[in-house]
């Protein structure tokens, strides 16, 4: 079984249990990871498309696109980084909905 058919199980175990879906938590998120080598990190943050929100996970660089309101994939580097600031200001939503927030961009520098 694939992992997509494994998310399609889990959505048909709801569809078909009104009553375990009801209590989900509204808050509830599913987020997938992926692990990648060196300079594999910007082929697949590429890959997830649309924006993506720069994170820094356990001092490794990360990029986390929101799919849904409550579905996010993360792509996290195997490299150790800092984050240096760029000295500019952006946008950043900051909750399920659409409130959003100036903070500083932010760099990588890696080992």
């Amino acid at each position: 079984m694939t992992f997509q058919d494994e998310l399609r199980a889990l959505a048909d175990k709801l569809d078909t249990n009104p009553e375990l879906a009801a209590k989900l938590s509204p808050y509830a998120e599913t987020s997938v990871y992926l692990y990648v080598e060196g300079d594999e990190f910007n082929k697949y943050s590429k890959l997830l498309g649309g924006k993506r929100d720069k994170r820094m996970l356990n001092g490794k660089k990360s990029v986390r696109r929101r799919v849904t309101d409550h579905t996010s994939i993360h792509v996290i580097s195997n490299e150790v980084c800092k984050k240096v600031p760029t000295g500019r200001i952006v946008e950043e939503r900051v909750s399920l909905g659409y409130r959003t927030k100036m903070v500083p961009e932010y760099r990588w520098e890696c080992e």
